[in-house]
C-alpha cells in the first residue's frame, strides 16, 4: 500500500456542531485523500452539557458524529471559555489569545503525533488569532511546516458597538487600547509564520498583502455535489427563503420597504407570498423589524434547521435571498455558493459593491439590488411567473458550478500542502549541509 502523507487539521469546531466552520473542515478531510494525503482533525469535544451557553452551537447540534467522519475525528475537553479569546479578567484590555485551547490543543497533537506523525498542519481559524499560535507553537514543537486557512480575518468589519451601554463601553475601550491594530499585528506575524495563508476572496487576500502577510492564496468557500442530490421541498405558497445567521452589519429594510410596497400596491397576495428567514439568530434580528410593518403578514422568523432540510427547502425556493454588506469588502460566504448549487435565482441586499457583485454576475446567479423599488419589481416578475405556472431557474455555466465545488477547492489546498512539505524539506536538507560543511 502506497504512503499516506499525514496532514493534521485544527479546528475551533466539527461535528457534531453543524455549522460552516465545520462544513470547510469538512470539505478538506473528505477530498484530501483523493490527492494521497491521510487526514486528522483535531478539535475541542463539543456536546449538549457544554453549548448549554453557546446558543448558536447548540441548536446546531446533531446527534452523533456522521460515519464518514468518525475515522478522522480527534477531540479533546471542551469548556465555553475556550471560545474567549482573551486571558485575564478584562477581556476588552488584552491581547487576543486563549492560552487553555491553546496548551490543550497542543498537547493532543503532540500526544497524537506520537502514534502516527504528520508532515504537515492545517490549522482553520476565524477572526481570533488562539488558532493560528496553536498551529504555531504544535509545528515549532514538532518540526513540521503549518499553514493558515483564514476564513474570517482580523478587522474585516468596520468598527461597531455592540447592543446596549455594556457594548458600547467594550467597542470604546478597545478603541482607546488600539486592540484592533494589535490583533491585526499579531495576526499578520503568525501569517508570516506559516508556509501559506489562504483565504476565502480575492478582496480579503488584498487586504492580507496590503498589511504585510508575504503569500497570500484564495481557496473559497464552496458547496458538496453529493448534498443536492436531496429532493426539493416545495411550499405551496411563492416563498423567497433565506438560510443562516443575521449580524448587525445586514441592511434589511430595503427588502422590507419593498414587501410594504407591493402590499400597499395589492400586487401580491399575502395568502400565497411568504418571506422566511432560517436561522438560529433569526426571530431576534427580524422580529423587531418587521412589527410594524405592512410586511409582518408575509414574513416569518424561523428556527434553525439541519442541513439537509435547509438544502431541500433552498431547491423549493422560487427566490433565494442572500444578504449582503454594503461598504464591507471580501465578506462571501459558502451559503451563497450552496444557493447557486440549488438553482433557485438569487437576490442579493443590498450588495456590496465588491465580491458577492462579481460572483453573481459572473456566474450568473443571481442579482444584487439596493433600491426598495427595483426589489419590489424584481419579486413581482419572480411572483407573475410563478402564478404563470413557469419554473424558477439561474442560468449558471456548469464550468462555474464545477469551479465552486468543494472538490475543486479542496484540490487546491492539497497543492499547498504539498509545497509546504517539500519547502520544508528543502530547508531541512540546506541546514544539514551547512551543519557538515563545519563540522
Amino acid at each position: 500500500m502506497a504512503y499516506m502523507t499525514r496532514v493534521l487539521i485544527l479546528s475551533i469546531v466539527y461535528y457534531p456542531v453543524e455549522v460552516p466552520a465545520t462544513f470547510r473542515v469538512a470539505s478538506f478531510a473528505r477530498w484530501l485523500p483523493e490527492y494521497g494525503y491521510s487526514v486528522r482533525v483535531l478539535a475541542p469535544e463539543w456536546n449538549r452539557e457544554n453549548t448549554r451557553s453557546l446558543e448558536h452551537w447548540a441548536v446546531a447540534l446533531i446527534d452523533k458524529v456522521p460515519a464518514a467522519r468518525m475515522a478522522e475525528t480527534v477531540s479533546f475537553p471542551a469548556s465555553p471559555s475556550m471560545l474567549r479569546d482573551w486571558a485575564g479578567k478584562y477581556p476588552f484590555l488584552s491581547m487576543p489569545g486563549n492560552r487553555v485551547l491553546i496548551k490543550k490543543m497542543v498537547a493532543a497533537g503532540k500526544q497524537l503525533h506520537q502514534h502516527e506523525s504528520f508532515d504537515v498542519i492545517l490549522t482553520s481559524a476565524p477572526t481570533d488569532i488562539t488558532m493560528l499560535m496553536a498551529a504555531d507553537q504544535l509545528s515549532c514543537e514538532l518540526g513540521i511546516p503549518w499553514i493558515a486557512d483564514k476564513r474570517d480575518i482580523a478587522g474585516q468589519w468596520p468598527g461597531k458597538g455592540g447592543a446596549g451601554l455594556l457594548g458600547m463601553a467594550a467597542f470604546w475601550a478597545q478603541r482607546l487600547t488600539r486592540v484592533p491594530k494589535r490583533l491585526i499585528a499579531a495576526e499578520t506575524e503568525l501569517c508570516n509564520r506559516a508556509f501559506v495563508t489562504t483565504t476565502v476572496s480575492d478582496s480579503l487576500a488584498n487586504v492580507l498583502r496590503s498589511r504585510g502577510v508575504n503569500r497570500v492564496e484564495v481557496i473559497y468557500n464552496g458547496y458538496e455535489e453529493e448534498d443536492f442530490t436531496v429532493y426539493p421541498l416545495h411550499e405551496a405558497k411563492f416563498t423567497v427563503q433565506y438560510f443562516g445567521s443575521i449580524n448587525l452589519y445586514a441592511e434589511i429594510n430595503p427588502l422590507l420597504d419593498a414587501l410594504d410596497d407591493l402590499l400597499r400596491r395589492r400586487k401580491i397576495e399575502p395568502n400565497n407570498f411568504e418571506v422566511y428567514f432560517w436561522g438560529s439568530t433569526a426571530a431576534h434580528f427580524i422580529a423587531p423589524l418587521v412589527v410594524q410593518r405592512f410586511c409582518r403578514k408575509v414574513v416569518a422568523a424561523k428556527g434553525h434547521i439541519p442541513k439537509r432540510e435547509a438544502v431541500a427547502r433552498m431547491k423549493g425556493s422560487q427566490v433565494l435571498l442572500h444578504l449582503s454588506f454594503g461598504g464591507v469588502k471580501g465578506i462571501i460566504t459558502s451559503k451563497i455558493m450552496e444557493y447557486m448549487a440549488a438553482g433557485a435565482p438569487i437576490l442579493s441586499v443590498p450588495g456590496d459593491g465588491d465580491v458577492v457583485d462579481r460572483f453573481l454576475k459572473e456566474t450568473g446567479a443571481g442579482v444584487s439590488l439596493g433600491e426598495p423599488g427595483a426589489i419590489a419589481e424584481y419579486l413581482l416578475e419572480h411572483y407573475q411567473a410563478w402564478k404563470r405556472g413557469e419554473a424558477p431557474q439561474n442560468a449558471v455555466d456548469p464550468a462555474a458550478k464545477e469551479f465552486y465545488t468543494r472538490r475543486k477547492q479542496a484540490e487546491k489546498m492539497a497543492r499547498l500542502l504539498d509545497e509546504a512539505i517539500a519547502g520544508h524539506e528543502g530547508v531541512k536538507s540546506v541546514k544539514n549541509q551547512v551543519v557538515g560543511g563545519f563540522k
